[in-house]
């Protein structure tokens, strides 16, 4: 910051010190499983009927607190964790659509959300390849929803996987 004068605050160390602490929690949880994923109807407002469910992530921490989205996305994001979160939460959404599909009580599809930070990896495509295949789903099944800030992707990069994910039959929200 050549020539700005800068001022440390309190508030900046508390601050810093919560995001390790919470990066920390973080680690542990995902390697104790304690992430889950609830799952929002998307219902036909015509007919009433249940069209789809939407997968989202959520923590509750030992002590039974929820751990807001907004609070450990952009951590896990940041972090790089987001990767293997993503996955896992993408493998078990596929596994629920897969289980509700033996039971005769499945909607269409199943709508996954992905971060901007999943959609960089080279791996990407294969990951969501790979957890169709495992559960028996063709991609049709799958709904990917992507929040705006994608836009800031290079555009070669993210036509390129979109359209590969396009072509395996996955929807793009």
């Amino acid at each position: 910051h050549r020539g700005q004068q800068l001022q440390y605050a309190a508030h900046m160390g508390a601050e810093a010190k919560n995001r390790a602490v919470l990066l920390s929690d973080l680690r542990a949880a995902i390697e104790n499983a304690a992430l889950f994923l609830v799952y929002q109807p998307q219902v036909d407002l015509d007919t009433g009927d249940l069209i789809g469910l939407e997968a989202l992530l959520r923590w509750r921490t030992a002590d039974g607190r929820l751990v807001p989205p907004d609070q450990f996305i952009p951590v896990a994001e940041h972090s790089g964790l987001i990767l293997p979160l993503g996955q896992r939460a993408l493998e078990m959404a596929c596994q629920t659509l897969r289980e509700l599909q033996m039971a005769g009580l499945a909607p269409a599809r199943m709508a996954v959300n992905v971060s901007v930070v999943q959609l960089r990896d080279p791996g990407f495509l294969d990951m969501v390849c790979a957890a169709l295949s495992a559960n028996g789903l063709a991609g049709h099944h799958l709904e990917l929803e992507i929040k705006e800030s994608v836009v800031v992707l290079p555009t070669q990069l993210l036509q390129s996987t979109l359209n590969a994910l396009r072509a395996h039959g996955v929807t793009i929200a």
